[in-house]
């Protein structure tokens, strides 16, 4: 192998690497739109692990380490935004 088939089989690659990284995260997309508890800035009541409850607009989901969707950002009605990073004990729509 010379250079040149070197670096055409490495472009290659890098192509079919960007080609399954966008693959994943269509599926990702896909996987949280059908499973997501509720909607982007629908009114909920969450109960974190720790107890605390949150009332706020849904901001965004993620999947957890088991593959459930959980609401991962909320911004509450007295401003900032609240992360969590792990899922949710309870949810309630309001």
């Amino acid at each position: 192998m010379n250079k040149e088939e070197y670096l055409i089989a490495k472009e290659s690659i890098k192509k079919e690497q960007s080609e399954l990284v966008k693959k994943l995260s269509d599926l990702r997309s896909q996987y949280i739109e059908s499973n997501k508890p509720c909607n982007i800035d629908q009114l909920i009541e969450v109960i974190n692990n720790g107890g605390r409850k949150i009332v706020g607009q849904a901001k965004g989901f993620s999947i957890s380490v088991n593959s459930d969707v959980y609401v991962d950002a909320i911004k509450p009605s007295s401003g900032g935004m609240v992360y969590l990073s792990k899922p949710h004990n309870s949810i309630k729509l309001l």
